[in-house]
């Protein structure tokens, strides 16, 4: 029984990583082609606007999709319906997010965020459908739909490459994300709930978790604002581009991460005091990051010109500063997935509120003078953040009884 369920999560894990992974796909190789036909500079302009989508994804998750992956399917959400009234509730966001971004881009100099905000709403309900089929562990229908995009992704690089602009990867890349948001809703089958029955529902039934992840997402993603804005006033367009290409390069442990986070959350929702699955996670994300900054170290002379070609060279430097900067995010993955399952998140806005406070600024100042030097200042906010969740989730004082988990978040709904 117990081998015959570690074969279930171990292949739940690895579709999860796989649709992870062709998810990330999409935005590699528009970076991919970016970097081939225009240089670094026009990468960080991408790169930027990029950046403010996982602002608006960052925040759509925290409201909608991750504090609805860690509730029990049809239990106490309504099974199907629970699915319209989430898409109800992403489209109501992503419309107000893209208003923003649109006024951003026409009153400042970033005119590729007026592109990008036409494609928000599809694109965070895209990324909601894969939650839903997530949640339901129809992992190889997520599958279907992240191909999509990638597929799309693939058609247009010979043109991206040709006429490498900001304007285009966005428009190529949105297109695909609006396709692959077309094929989520057939796969899923979710329909949309009036505003009203929607927002009561959200506010029952996810709020109590909501509040938390929502605070986190904010800080989080305002902290990444800071970092992208102000490495690109301060350092350049170039150098930002750098940091990001080699982000990229260090993709796969990025989706692998993220797949065991999503089975982590699942599986520990049921299980709420399985702590050996939240360290195996965390140690195995870690590790694998760990091995694959050390082969792209050795093999950069090769891989960077094969994958990016003659006009873009990614020092090692960045390199190395980005591999233990994703590893020990990495090391997050099961205290925040612990946390999670067990609705446990507010320890979550500390840890990322201290990160953000104490090291973000001191990177900024630093990068002035040194823009590797400040990789490493952010790197140790990353060290602390994860510090900090690891002993909230861990720590013997901290520790709460499965049995009354569900218990306490039904009295906190009722007050």
């Amino acid at each position: 029984m117990t081998a015959s369920l570690n074969r279930r999560k171990a292949m739940s894990a690895g579709q999860a990583a796989i649709s992870q992974g062709l998810s990330a796909a999409s935005n590699f190789i528009i970076l991919l082609a970016l970097a081939r036909g225009g240089g670094s500079h026009v990468v960080g302009e991408f790169a930027l606007a990029f950046v403010v989508y996982n602002a608006a994804l960052g925040f759509q998750r925290a409201v909608v999709s991750d504090a609805l992956l860690a509730r029990l399917v049809d239990t106490d959400d309504g099974g199907a319906d629970a699915d319209a009234r989430a898409a109800t509730s992403t489209v109501l966001l992503s419309v107000t997010f893209a208003a923003v971004v649109l006024v951003i881009g026409v009153a400042t100099d970033y005119h590729q965020l007026a592109l990008l905000a036409l494609f928000i709403p599809p694109l965070l309900l895209e990324d909601l459908y894969r939650f839903l089929l997530f949640r339901r562990g129809r992992t190889g229908a997520a599958i279907v739909v992240d191909a999509t995009w990638v597929a799309v992704s693939c058609l247009a690089l010979p043109y991206l490459i040709a006429h490498a602009s900001s304007h285009a990867a966005i428009l190529v890349w949105g297109l695909g994300g609006t396709a692959a948001c077309i094929a989520g809703g057939i796969v899923t089958g979710a329909h949309f709930a009036r505003p009203g029955p929607s927002y009561r529902w959200w506010r029952e039934h996810l709020w109590c978790s909501s509040r938390w992840l929502t605070l986190e997402a904010v800080l989080f993603h305002l902290d990444q604002q800071i970092q992208a804005f102000g490495f690109v006033a301060i350092a350049g367009s170039a150098a930002f581009g750098h940091w990001r290409l080699a982000l990229a390069l260090l993709g796969l442990a990025v989706f692998i991460d993220a797949g065991l986070r999503i089975v982590g959350v699942t599986h520990l929702s049921r299980h709420t005091g399985d702590r050996r699955t939240a360290v195996q996670a965390s140690a195995a994300s870690a590790a694998f990051t760990l091995a694959l900054t050390a082969i792209l170290l050795l093999a950069e002379p090769v891989i960077v010109p094969v994958l990016y070609g003659d006009r873009v060279h990614v020092p090692r430097a960045i390199i190395l500063v980005c591999g233990t900067y994703l590893a020990l995010s990495a090391a997050a993955t099961g205290p925040l997935a612990l946390l999670r399952g067990q609705q446990r998140e507010r320890a979550m806005p500390t840890a990322r509120a201290a990160s953000l406070v104490l090291f973000t600024p001191l990177a900024l100042i630093v990068a002035r003078h040194d823009f590797v030097a400040g990789l490493w200042i952010i790197t140790a906010g990353a060290a602390t953040y994860t510090a900090i969740v690891a002993w909230a989730a861990f720590a013997p004082s901290n520790a709460v009884r499965p049995e009354i988990i569900h218990a306490q978040v039904h009295d906190e709904l009722l007050t």
